[in-house]
């Protein structure tokens, strides 16, 4: 991650698809080089509930520690969280095809999602393209509405991993009486376009098919 970011003659997009451990680490031991980067854009976090609890995400959850330096350090920042994560679905009819193309690769994401689809019936249902949606954050920006808002990550308690997105349209009693503290003011994926999600992904994952016929 050092290298990379220290040999690009352009900033540098992270994209980070798991706890923040590393990340936090990175800009830690190299805080010259973590300048040079454009933003990071992580898959974590939630403006509403959890699934490693039923306040945090799970990515959040195993190392908020980490995720509470990404976003303090002051690099743009980009939260992609599980709430419009669960929204970004394919449909039987758009994945069980590909676990019949020719290529390995397009019919392996064929068979994960098609794995996916089956949890909890026998039935394929609409499934998650899982972590990819974050990846058409960055390669289609127009696949997901941002907003920027205050976000704080909890530390301890019962609620440690939760990411507490400020929504308010006014300062409430915290900040009139000078107890909030600096809360640092992030992009949120607040929606996506289904749509265009859905088939910058399908498109990408067939594309080795097109090409090598």
């Amino acid at each position: 991650m050092h290298r990379t970011v220290e040999d690009s003659p352009v900033p540098v997009t992270l994209l980070a698809l798991g706890p923040l451990t590393n990340v936090a680490l990175f800009l830690r031991a190299y805080p010259a080089t973590a300048r040079k980067l454009g933003r990071i854009v992580f898959m974590g976090g939630s403006a509403g509930i959890g699934n490693a609890t039923s306040h945090a995400e799970f990515n959040a959850w195993h190392d908020p520690e980490a995720l509470a330096v990404v976003i303090h350090s002051g690099i743009p920042t980009v939260m992609y969280g599980l709430d419009v994560f669960v929204q970004a679905t394919v449909e039987p009819g758009q994945y069980l095809p590909l676990k019949d193309a020719p290529d390995d690769g397009v019919r392996l994401v064929g068979g994960l999602l098609a794995v996916g689809g089956l949890r909890g019936g026998t039935e394929p249902q609409p499934v998650t393209i899982g972590d990819a949606g974050a990846a058409c954050l960055v390669a289609v920006p127009e696949t997901v509405e941002l907003q920027r808002y205050p976000v704080r990550v909890e530390l301890t308690g019962h609620s440690r991993g939760q990411t507490l997105v400020d929504r308010r349209l006014q300062p409430g009693e915290s900040e009139h009486h000078g107890t909030a503290g600096p809360v640092p003011v992030i992009d949120v994926a607040v929606g996506l376009d289904h749509r265009l999600m859905t088939g910058t992904f399908l498109n990408t994952v067939q594309l080795p098919a097109v090409v090598n016929r």
